[in-house]
C-alpha cells in the first residue's frame, strides 16, 4: 500500500492486521524465509517521525515476529530513492535522509536484519518511483542482501 505511514503498518493498526491473517493463511501451506520491506515516504514529512522512524519500525519488526511465531526470521528493508526531492509540492521540507538514516541503523537494534542501499538508482519520470530497471537492480540488492543474512544465520 504505497504512501502509508508506518502507523497502520504497526501492531494494534489495521494493514499489520491485514499481513499478519496474509502470513498466517501462507504458513498453512508453507513457511516464511524472509520479511521484504519498502516503505518510509508517508513518514519523512514530519520531522519528529522521521527521527522516529527507526525505533517505530524495530518495534514492528518484534511484534510481526512474534505474532507469526516466526523467531528472529530475516528482514530486509529497503531505503528510499536518493532522488527524491528536500522538499514537497507545497515547499515542506522532506525528511526522507533522516528515514534512510534509521532503515540504515536497524541493523544495530534488531538481530538479523539488513538495509539495501538505493544509491545509483533512478526514478521512472515522476521523481517518485523507481524505474522498471533500478527496480531489477533493487531486487537483486535485496537478493544479496538476504543471502547474507541467511548465511550468517546457518553457521
Amino acid at each position: 500500500m504505497g504512501g502509508t505511514p508506518l502507523s497502520p503498518w504497526s501492531k494494534g493498526g489495521d494493514r499489520y492486521a491485514q499481513a499478519l491473517e496474509r502470513a498466517k493463511l501462507a504458513l498453512k501451506d508453507g513457511a516464511i524465509r524472509v520479511i521484504l520491506w519498502h516503505q518510509g515516504e508517508g513518514d519523512s514529512g514530519n520531522e519528529q517521525l522521521a527521527k522516529s522512524y527507526g525505533e517505530r519500525l524495530a518495534k514492528m519488526v518484534k511484534d510481526l515476529r512474534a505474532d507469526l511465531g516466526a523467531g528472529d526470521v530475516t528482514f530486509v528493508a529497503g531505503k528510499l530513492g536518493e532522488f527524491l526531492k528536500r522538499e514537497d509540492k507545497d515547499g515542506k521540507p522532506s525528511h526522507w535522509p533522516k528515514v534512510n538514516k534509521q532503515i540504515g541503523a536497524l541493523s544495530k537494534s534488531v538481530p538479523n536484519t539488513a538495509a539495501v542501499e538505493s544509491t545509483g538508482l533512478k526514478h521512472k519520470g515522476d521523481g517518485v518511483h523507481f524505474d522498471t530497471p533500478s527496480l531489477r537492480e533493487f531486487g537483486q540488492r535485496y537478493a544479496e542482501a538476504m543471502r547474507r543474512l541467511q548465511a550468517v544465520k546457518t553457521r
